[in-house]
């Protein structure tokens, strides 16, 4: 009897440990995938820009997938007011894109990356 609580407490710890072990990998996983780390970003000048023409009327550049713009403006935004701020954070990135002729949702979604650049000229140049 002794020997089989024994066993049956080494279960429950082991069976406990695994579970205090899943829920921190799982909880660090929510976190790298959290919208809430574009806070933590520090405002740099990309190296890219270098690239782009100086005498450029608009340039937007975004170190941030645009795809996950409506995500942050829920997670930032006060619980009544989330649908509102990812539906104007959606908006204004298409918007954004629109300006230059670009239709984000069909024409640029599947390939921008984390860091997108856009620079708008007047042509005659």
């Amino acid at each position: 009897m002794q020997k089989l609580l024994q066993q049956s407490t080494a279960a429950v710890v082991a069976i406990a440990i695994s579970l205090v072990g899943l829920g921190a990998a799982g909880w660090w996983w929510l976190q790298s995938q959290s919208p809430l780390k574009l806070q933590h970003q520090s405002l740099t000048t990309p190296a890219t820009t270098r690239f782009l023409p100086t005498d450029a009327n608009l340039t937007l550049i975004l170190e941030a997938d645009p795809g996950r713009l409506p995500d942050y403006g829920r997670a930032v935004a006060p619980m009544r007011q989330r649908r509102q701020a990812a539906d104007q954070l959606e908006h204004l990135r298409d918007a954004l894109f629109a300006a230059a002729g670009l239709d984000y949702a069909t024409e640029l979604a599947d390939w921008l990356g984390d860091e997108s650049a856009l620079a708008v000229t007047s042509g005659d140049t």
